[in-house]
């Protein structure tokens, strides 16, 4: 009995991480594969800081200032995110899709953070890719 529990409790580890990556290619596979938890928490705490949910909402949401950011993965991979938060006018300029999403809100210019380093922008994105 007590060796059918152990192999039950690992079986139900094994499904359970297929799971997760199951969602994450079903998400299409572009976003970062799952982060550690220290960095998630850490681009989550970049958030709140860098004052993103004042335009997106405190869980991503999205408000008349600033559009929703859950399921990013369905436009963005973690290299193209990252470029995108270092210098988004610029992107911008150049991505119509990007600009007829930016026409509906209210004119707030999306602020750069290129002032943050890679390792934390890097974090941030780890974050906004598991909202």
């Amino acid at each position: 009995m007590k060796r059918l529990g152990t192999r039950m409790l690992a079986l139900g580890a094994v499904l359970l991480m297929a799971y997760g990556l199951l969602r994450w290619i079903d998400a299409g596979g572009t976003s970062v594969p799952p982060q550690s938890r220290a960095e998630v928490e850490r681009g989550a705490e970049l958030f709140t800081t860098w004052g993103c949910p004042t335009c997106h909402g405190p869980n991503g949401e999205g408000t008349p200032r600033g559009p929703e950011l859950r399921q990013l993965s369905r436009y963005w991979n973690a290299e193209a995110l990252a470029a995108y938060l270092q210098h988004p006018e610029r992107l911008r300029k150049n991505n119509p899709r990007l600009q007829q999403l930016a026409a509906g809100y209210v004119p707030i210019t999306m602020p750069s953070l290129e002032a943050l380093d890679a390792k934390a922008r890097n974090a941030l994105v780890a974050y906004l890719l598991t909202l």
